[in-house]
């Protein structure tokens, strides 16, 4: 034969209920299924890289201004006030400020 037709019951979970759809609303539901899924993993891996970022900019700061950076570690008395110096302290981050400024852009996503 140059047509053959077969029966399917295309049962699935349609906003939290079972319903019986037709092929193309079962395409179009996965299709929009999987359109949501992509969008949160890319907007939690931005999320990820992001926090990333804010990271190595400090520390590529950190080398930058490494004589500074050991000097106030050595002055301190104790770990916690050495943290609280240094994260106190306006490091110039001349080299590196646009990609600051691009980290920190809401807009840029």
């Amino acid at each position: 034969p140059m047509q053959t037709s077969f029966g399917c019951n295309m049962l699935a979970l349609n906003g939290g209920r079972p319903e019986q759809l037709t092929l193309r609303t079962f395409l179009t539901n996965f299709i929009d299924f999987r359109e949501e899924i992509v969008a949160r993993r890319t907007a939690y891996e931005l999320r990820k890289a992001r926090e990333r970022s804010h990271v190595l900019c400090g520390l590529a700061v950190a080398v930058s201004n490494v004589d500074e950076v050991v000097a106030t570690i050595r002055g301190s008395a104790d770990a916690a006030d050495a943290r609280e110096k240094l994260m106190t302290r306006r490091w110039p981050a001349h080299d590196i400020a646009e990609y600051i400024q691009l980290i920190d852009d809401p807009t840029h996503t």
